[in-house]
């Protein structure tokens, strides 16, 4: 797996957290609601950071999430 996000590269949480970025921006959660959401499931940027309206932003812009 070679991709931008592969687990070599930055970990099983990241997955989690692009599956689950995915599926909310296809249910129509705005990226402040899938922040909110990743925070509230204890899931941390790879940084070790809470998500941020921001941080989910690049993340679907980087990967086509939502389009």
């Amino acid at each position: 797996m070679a991709g931008p996000l592969s687990l070599r590269r930055h970990g099983v949480s990241a997955l989690l957290a692009l599956s689950e970025i995915r599926q909310l921006r296809e249910g129509g959660k705005t990226l402040r609601g899938i922040a909110a959401a990743l925070n509230h499931r204890g899931l941390r940027t790879r940084r070790g950071s809470a998500w941020r309206l921001e941080s989910v932003a690049r993340i679907t812009k980087q990967t086509a999430v939502g389009r």
